[in-house]
């Protein structure tokens, strides 16, 4: 299954040097074909391009994607894009 290979990947993410914990977290909506990402960080972290957010949660600050037909190793890079955003 594709979220399994996706979570494979994403828990062998280095986080280059320093903390950068959050939590990824894959879902799909009834009728929607299109797999569906939320990210959460303790703390609110720069823009990155295509994805939605941040909203302000009670676990920190959260950006959202979907993913229509994409590839594995593009779905891979912007996640990783996010869970790496900078700290604002």
């Amino acid at each position: 299954m594709q979220v399994e290979a996706l979570e494979a990947v994403i828990n062998g993410f280095q986080p280059d040097g320093h903390s950068n914990s959050c939590e990824v977290v894959f879902f799909e909506i009834a009728g929607d074909e299109c797999l569906h990402v939320n990210v959460t960080h303790r703390y609110q972290r720069k823009v990155v391009s295509g994805w939605a957010g941040p909203g302000s949660i009670p676990d920190g600050f959260v950006h959202s994607r979907t993913f229509g037909v994409a590839s594995h190793r593009e779905m891979v890079r912007h996640i990783r894009d996010i869970v790496f955003a900078e700290r604002v």
